[in-house]
């Protein structure tokens, strides 16, 4: 038998292992004890380690075979994992991103790049927005650029704030118990102070950022965020405003929703991979139902 815990203790799991299927009562029995004695997270049983009869078996059908051994045990819902875009889906920044980068083009001596053209690069890691806006430019350019947008982001005056509703919706699927993320072509510390601004920092249990993974669209922050938190392609939603961030759920086998109050219309977030597009934030909580958890004594009815 074997005991993990999953990062930040949001649940826990049991394995059993071997012996032939009588030798099983007694594994869950000391199961049964061992996770009544902790208070905190609900109970995932994972079945795929036992015998040739139980293997792959859903908990409450595992349970349902000892019913003496799992009274009063809580099995739930496999955790589900939704990643959040930052910009343009939990906040309207972009007209100050727009501002900043056509600044610091004006202020290193280059034309002002369109609204339209830095909209487009919106979500990706500055290096490659800026490569993008000046693709002839040699690598030098790009960081005189980089520097001058750090600098202005900084200093000028912003007007950020967060789409309606951001808060009483990550609070509520919290409350129905989702685990939430955030992947986005901000930096580290650039995302650090909007959580720290907008007190959101308490509802994310797992972060990625252009600093510490490739560009939108390759995969890799949703796959380490996956990775991060034990789970798989298939209990993880992928939230955006741009087409980057549907191809970059796509990419993982993640399940992708759009936002149409950011940077792309609808029909471009379909046809990058959107399996649906919502108005407004508090309309995600249409596709995030609650968790529901089993009350093993259901089972031995």
């Amino acid at each position: 038998m074997y005991f993990h815990e999953l990062p930040h203790k949001r649940i826990k799991t049991l394995e059993i292992y071997g012996g032939a299927e009588r030798d099983r009562t007694a594994d869950l029995h000391i199961a049964n004890v061992t996770l009544s004695q902790l208070s905190y997270g609900p109970l995932y049983l994972l079945a795929t380690n036992c015998s040739d009869n139980y293997a792959g078996e859903k908990a409450e059908n595992i349970v349902a075979h000892f019913p003496r051994c799992f009274r009063g045990v809580y099995v739930t819902h496999p955790p589900q994992l939704i990643l959040f875009d930052c910009d343009g889906t939990l906040m309207d920044s972009h007209h100050h991103i727009i501002a900043v980068m056509q600044q610091a083009f004006i202020g290193s001596g280059f034309e002002s790049p369109a609204d339209n053209a830095i909209a487009g690069v919106i979500g990706l890691s500055l290096e490659h927005a800026v490569q993008h806006l000046l693709p002839q430019a040699e690598t030098p350019v790009h960081d005189v650029l980089q520097a001058e947008y750090r600098r202005l982001y900084r200093i000028l005056p912003s007007e950020f704030t967060l789409f309606e509703g951001v808060h009483e919706t990550l609070a509520m699927l919290q409350e129905r118990g989702y685990w939430l993320g955030i992947v986005t072509g901000k930096s580290l510390a650039g995302l650090q102070r909007v959580l720290d601004e907008f007190n959101l920092a308490a509802f994310f249990l797992v972060l990625r950022t252009a600093d510490q993974c490739p560009s939108k669209p390759h995969p890799a922050m949703v796959n380490e965020c996956m990775h991060e938190m034990g789970v798989e392609s298939m209990q993880t939603t992928v939230i955006g405003d741009a087409c980057m961030d549907m191809q970059m759920a796509c990419a993982a086998g993640a399940r992708a929703i759009g936002v149409s109050f950011g940077v792309e219309d609808a029909a471009a977030l379909r046809t990058a991979g959107a399996g649906h597009v919502v108005d407004s934030f508090a309309a995600l909580l249409e596709h995030f139902p609650h968790l529901q958890s089993l009350h093993v004594s259901s089972t031995m009815r």
